[in-house]
């Protein structure tokens, strides 16, 4: 969809292109935070200081008709393969 403009579903011809997906995050007491969404990988998780490596941000593309969505990872020679957490296949 992000070179064809065109859905792989229903064929249909508009698509909707959103370069920096953001969620909502819960908090507590009920409130939410907005966060935009990246590829990262965590350093030293559960040993002492953990160190949080972001890798890309995601982006969707999304047909305005059946609501088909493909992500795409901006920079994806960032990411960095340590045949754990990021294997190639």
């Amino acid at each position: 969809m992000r070179t064809t403009h065109r859905c792989p579903k229903c064929d249909y011809r508009q698509v909707l292109h959103i370069p920096r997906l953001v969620d909502l995050v819960a908090m507590p007491l009920g409130s939410e935070l907005p966060a935009v969404r990246e590829l990262a990988r965590v350093e030293n998780p559960g040993k002492g200081k953990a160190r949080v490596i972001r890798m890309g941000v995601l982006e969707a593309y999304v047909c305005a008709s059946c609501g088909f969505t493909e992500l795409y990872t901006q920079n994806p020679e960032h990411i960095v393969v340590d045949g754990n957490v990021v294997r190639r296949l």
